[in-house]
C-alpha cells in the first residue's frame, strides 16, 4: 500500500476524475517500449534531490528507487507516477511530503504533465495542496496501522 502520484494529461477543464480514466484506458494499449523522453534529465535530477539511487530499465518499466525514503519515481509504458509506501509518520512523513513536492516539480517540468494526489484530490503543484495535508494522510494511515 502507497501514496501514489499520477502524472497526467489533463486537458483544459477536464476533471482529475476524467483525465485519470484517460488515463486508464491509455494503460490498457500494447506496452510503450522505448524510453521516455527526458528521462536523463529526471534520473539526474531525481539523484540530486535524493541522493544515491538505484536505476531500473527493463521496458516497459523505467524506474528510480530511493532506498532510505523508499521513493519511487518511474514510468510503466509512457504512464508516470511516484510512489512512497505508508510505513511512516510525524516528521518523517513531513519531511517525506516535501522531497514529493520536489520530486513532483521534476518529473512536471520534464514531461509536461500535471502532478495529481489522488489521496487528497489536488494537483501538487497548486497553491491547494500543502505537504501538512499530504503527511497527515501518512499520519491517519500510520495510526490505523497501530490499532
Amino acid at each position: 500500500m502507497s501514496y501514489v502520484i499520477h502524472f497526467l494529461n489533463r486537458e483544459p477543464g477536464q476533471s482529475w476524475e476524467d483525465a485519470m480514466d484517460a488515463m486508464e484506458e491509455r494503460a490498457a494499449a500494447p506496452d510503450v517500449l522505448t524510453r521516455p523522453p527526458n528521462w536523463e534529465t529526471v534520473v539526474t535530477r531525481v539523484e540530486e534531490l535524493l541522493g544515491d539511487v538505484s536505476v531500473v530499465e527493463k521496458p516497459p518499466v523505467w524506474e528510480i528507487g530511493h532506498g532510505p525514503t523508499a521513493i519511487k519515481v518511474g514510468c510503466i509504458s509512457g504512464e508516470w507516477s511516484l510512489s512512497v509506501p505508508y510505513w511512516i509518520d510525524g516528521n518523517v512523513a513531513r519531511s517525506t511530503a516535501e522531497r514529493i513536492r520536489a520530486g513532483c516539480e521534476i518529473v512536471q517540468a520534464a514531461t509536461g504533465l500535471q502532478a495529481y494526489d489522488s489521496q487528497v484530490d489536488e494537483a501538487v503543484l497548486s497553491d491547494g495542496w500543502a505537504t501538512e495535508q499530504a503527511a497527515s494522510v501518512f499520519d491517519q494511515v500510520a495510526n490505523r496501522f497501530q490499532r
